[in-house]
């Protein structure tokens, strides 16, 4: 196996020795060897990559305990996994670790029973980074109460990041997010129009302290506590943007929440709290919802990036764990202006939203000057440049994402 020293010229590689390294292999789906995701896992070792090409996998997956990687190389809009509500589409159950970790899907149709429609976890701790999950259902228990999107259960601690959870439903808690006696870690992410009976965005049980980071909470729906709802548990809300629900937060039973650096939709006690209407650029008619900021919002320069997370996925491939997650959930750089933005999608300054092609001023417009700034930071192998999976390597899959993102065009 060999290795390229990522910001060394193209040809320059040196040759590992390392035995750890040499003993892990990439196993694609498809090919010969593998027609579904789930043999490849069956076939995988602890520290294997498994690369999935573009596609809809109707299966469900169960990573069976192993800390492996499992990667949708184009990303989420290009690869879905249809659990065809047969149960929950992926399953953590057997102790994974943060090296376990699945990456670049859209997780639809799962169907779980009681818990975990798009994903299970229960005493585990994976890694989950730039999903979508979507159009999946949990039947809820008295035991365990739902989690439409995501059910995180028994002293599990994962972290998920860049990951959309819209359209979703439970019917008892949880629209989206279940959490029971676990401390997940949300990080970029956007809850929206997910629905229970209780909790439609999240519903957070018996002690477990979660935490939201720069993540915004919209529109979801519950006859009582539509938005977070915590029960004898804890929540931890920093540079958030929780809007569009009455009421927005909801404790009972000696549920608590520390908020701040946050627009919460009332008046709500912390530091650098703020209630006001956060002018979100309406999301195209199909698309996966993101709720950018248009000029203007308050929420822009609003966070306090030394509350913002790590970059613990390694999402730009650069083996610095420490520095800040360098991407909001579009996939454009993040911090873009004076700091870092309230909220799931940083503003590009100086001009409306766009997107990650939108690299030079005159902001808001896509032009030759873009095109420009793509090739230079192509040249340097700057972060910037580093639009299409996989991520963290400078290749012709870049240039084939700027070139679609420069022919979408601006909204």
């Amino acid at each position: 196996m060999s290795m390229v020293v990522r910001g060394a010229p193209a040809a320059v590689v040196v040759v590992a020795g390392l035995s750890a390294l040499a003993a892990a292999e990439t196993l694609s789906v498809p090919s010969p060897s593998f027609s579904t995701i789930q043999s490849a896992i069956d076939a995988s070792e602890n520290g294997d990559v498994i690369e999935v090409g573009p596609g809809t996998y109707v299966e469900l997956i169960d990573f069976l305990g192993k800390d492996i990687v499992v990667r949708g190389v184009e990303g989420a809009e290009s690869t879905t996994i249809d659990g065809d509500g047969l149960g929950s589409v992926v399953t953590f159950v057997l102790g994974e670790t943060s090296a376990a970790k699945l990456e670049g899907f859209t997780l639809i149709n799962g169907a779980g029973a009681p818990d975990g429609g798009g994903i299970l976890v229960v005493d585990a701790s994976p890694t989950i980074d730039a999903c979508v999950v979507t159009a999946c259902v949990a039947n809820g228990s008295p035991a365990n109460q739902g989690g439409g999107g995501i059910a995180v259960r028994n002293n599990s601690s994962p972290f998920i990041s860049r990951t959309v959870f819209y359209a979703n439903t439970s019917s008892l808690g949880g629209g989206a997010l279940a959490i029971l006696g676990a401390t997940p870690t949300f990080f970029g992410c956007v809850f929206a129009d997910n629905e229970a009976q209780f909790g439609g965005g999240c519903a957070n049980e018996q002690g477990s302290p979660a935490s939201y980071i720069n993540t915004t909470f919209v529109n979801n729906f519950a006859p009582v506590a539509p938005g977070i709802c915590n029960f004898q548990s804890t929540s931890i809300v920093r540079n958030c943007i929780v809007w569009g629900h009455s009421p927005n937060i909801f404790n009972v039973g000696g549920g608590n929440t520390t908020a701040s650096y946050s627009l919460i939709g009332e008046a709500f006690p912390g530091e650098g709290n703020i209630n006001a209407d956060p002018l979100f650029v309406p999301d195209a008619k199909g698309a996966v919802p993101v709720f950018a900021l248009s000029e203007g919002s308050p929420a822009i320069d609003a966070g306090n990036e030394a509350l913002a997370s790590a970059d613990l996925p390694d999402a730009d491939g650069d083996g610095d764990t420490s520095e800040l997650y360098p991407y909001d959930v579009k996939g454009a750089a993040r911090v873009q202006g004076k700091t870092i933005d309230m909220g799931a999608s940083e503003f590009v300054a100086g001009g409306p939203e766009c997107n990650a092609a939108d690299l030079a001023k005159p902001f808001g417009t896509l032009d030759i000057a873009d095109v420009v700034a793509f090739l230079r930071a192509f040249g340097a192998s700057e972060a910037p440049a580093d639009l299409g999976a996989p991520f963290g390597s400078f290749d012709i899959a870049d240039v084939v994402a700027f070139l679609r993102l420069f022919g979408d065009g601006c909204p």
